[in-house]
């Protein structure tokens, strides 16, 4: 059977799920569901199944999702890199139950890293219930000084982290630890004082007034005191958020100088503080920071700035996309389309799928398409189904039954729009009982 009828077949099963909703369907079996899953994420490297777990569980039937969201603790537990496994546990986390939370934990203890394991407290601590933050603390305290500044700067992270949700007679002592911890990072070369200033800036987030201003006043010195140009921009701009209006505006104009100074630091820029300065250049001057952005050299990294001022701009999208189509690098198509996402006008959705579907990395695929789900989801649904044809003739390009099963997954919120949370298990379990004659090879 040819792909473009199983897509034709896959459309009217969809439009008659819609006009049915109202009927007793035949119930699709919990086991049979969970073989289904296990069945599309075959051959998927273990960041990819991570991924598509963690966004399917909240469309799958209620009690499917806590199976599914210990398949997605395994998955991210089995991802190469540090880095990536801390990204996956990070979209995972807030759907974890206690039971989960404990392996989690324990998955962030075991980071070879100093800094993964801040991140791993950063990002569970809001879940955790009292017994795995006593653990938590534990892990933050056995931070030591050394010969440099990160012993320092991640107890004070860490110890930041957790004091809002400890018991309220263990926060002053916990906030004066890491307060202590700050304080004792030495400027000794320039790299120190962004350390300083991001140590010093989080403090002052739990702490209250007048300590609150005071070290912000010092993480606003530190950040002033760092010597590269792109370097300084970031830790001005981190803080910026934290300060009163009139240092907020003096700490912005500053980084803005520094950018200017070097305009290709755009691209070096932390991710996080891209909007920041987006929003504010384009407030002030929208023309002149799409030219600056326009005329970085470098290919990739002028991408990222035309996607970035494009999020803050949406008369920059047209500019955004053909340079964002064109590129031969996947991986910067694959992040500025995830980045422009929600901020893609309807007729430029379907566009944004198809360039979707033709990345050549499942990674970069499944992500992309997860992150237009949601702006595709939030359209009429009479206009749902008529991109619905034009979407699955492009995910279904050349592409094996798996392969086409998981795009089709990736985009489990349209799915649940148009048919509610059984029609995502039924399109699991039905692509698994048409596997073995469906092409294998896309043909």
């Amino acid at each position: 059977m040819a792909i473009d009828s199983i897509v034709a077949d896959l459309i009217c099963e969809a439009e008659r799920l819609q006009a049915s909703l109202s009927q007793v369907p035949e119930e699709v079996t919990e086991e049979e569901t969970i073989q289904g899953v296990s069945y599309a994420l075959q051959g998927s490297d273990a960041q990819t199944q991570a991924r598509l777990l963690t966004e399917l569980c909240d469309y799958l039937p209620h009690p499917l999702q806590e199976e599914a969201l210990r398949k997605a603790l395994t998955a991210v537990k089995a991802v190469n890199g540090e880095y990536d496994c801390i990204q996956e546990l990070k979209r995972l986390a807030p759907r974890l139950s206690s039971n989960l939370l404990a392996e989690a934990l324990e998955l962030g203890k075991a980071m070879r890293t100093g800094m993964n394991r801040v991140r791993a407290i950063q990002i569970l601590a809001p879940q955790m219930p009292p017994e795995l933050l006593s653990e938590a603390l534990d892990i933050a305290q056995a931070f030591r000084p050394n010969r440099y500044s990160d012993g320092y700067y991640c107890r004070a992270l860490a110890l930041s982290a957790l004091a809002n949700w400890l018991p309220d007679q263990a926060k002053p002592e916990i906030l004066a630890d890491a307060l202590t911890s700050a304080r004792a990072i030495k400027p000794a070369w320039s790299g120190d004082n962004v350390y300083c200033a991001d140590a010093l800036g989080t403090v002052a987030d739990v702490a209250t007034e007048p300590l609150r201003s005071e070290l912000l006043e010092e993480a606003l010195a530190a950040a002033r005191a760092v010597e590269e140009h792109w370097r300084r921009a970031v830790s001005l701009m981190k803080l910026a958020p934290k300060l009163s209006e009139a240092l907020r505006e003096e700490a912005l104009q500053e980084a803005i100088d520094a950018i200017v100074k070097e305009p290709e630091s755009w691209a070096k820029s932390h991710p996080l503080c891209f909007p920041i300065l987006a929003s504010k250049l384009c407030l002030d001057s929208p023309s002149e920071v799409l030219k600056v952005a326009t005329g970085i050299e470098d290919e990739v990294r002028r991408i990222k700035a035309i996607a970035t001022v494009a999020t803050e701009l949406p008369e920059a999208v047209p500019e955004a996309m053909p340079a964002i189509k064109n590129t031969k690098f996947d991986d910067v198509q694959a992040q500025a389309l995830a980045m422009l996402a929600p901020q893609l006008p309807p007729e430029r959705l379907l566009e944004a799928v198809e360039i979707a579907s033709r990345l050549p990395k499942e990674r970069d695929r499944i992500t992309t398409l997860i992150a237009l789900a949601d702006p595709i989801s939030k359209r009429p649904k009479r206009e749902l189904f008529s991109l619905l044809p034009a979407m699955l003739q492009s995910l279904s390009s050349s592409l094996s039954q798996r392969d086409f099963l998981r795009n089709v997954l990736a985009l489990s919120a349209v799915i649940y729009v148009l048919g509610e949370r059984k029609t995502v298990a039924d399109i699991i379990t039905t692509f698994q009982e048409i596997g073995e004659w469906w092409p294998q090879d896309g043909s």
